[in-house]
C-alpha cells in the first residue's frame, strides 16, 4: 500500500513541478525531444520532483514505524515508484 501512495504522490509532483522546467522533455522510448504537456514526455526536474517525492512518504513510513525501520523497504518501495512512474 506504501508503494501506491509514493507512486501516487510522485506522479503527482512530477507532473506539477515538471511542467516548469525550462530543460527539453524527452520522450522516453525514442530518446528524442518533445514539446511540454506530452503523453510520456519527461523532464529531469520531474523526474527528481518524483524521486524526492517517493522517497519522502518512504522515509515518513520509516520515522511513524520505528519498530521496523528497514532500508530495504526504502529502496523498494523507491523502485516501485519509479518503475510506477515510467509504466
Amino acid at each position: 500500500m506504501l508503494a501506491y501512495y509514493c507512486e501516487c504522490s510522485a506522479d503527482t509532483w512530477g507532473s506539477e513541478i515538471g511542467i516548469i522546467s525550462s530543460t527539453p522533455y524527452l520522450l522516453l522510448l525514442p530518446w528524442k525531444p518533445v514539446p511540454a504537456g506530452t503523453n510520456g514526455g519527461i523532464s529531469t526536474l520531474g523526474m527528481g520532483a518524483a524521486v524526492a517525492s517517493g522517497l519522502s512518504l518512504a522515509i515518513c513510513y520509516c520515522v511513524i514505524q520505528p519498530a521496523s525501520p528497514n532500508v530495504y523497504l526504502l529502496l523498494w518501495v523507491q523502485r516501485s515508484c519509479l518503475l510506477g512512474i515510467l509504466c
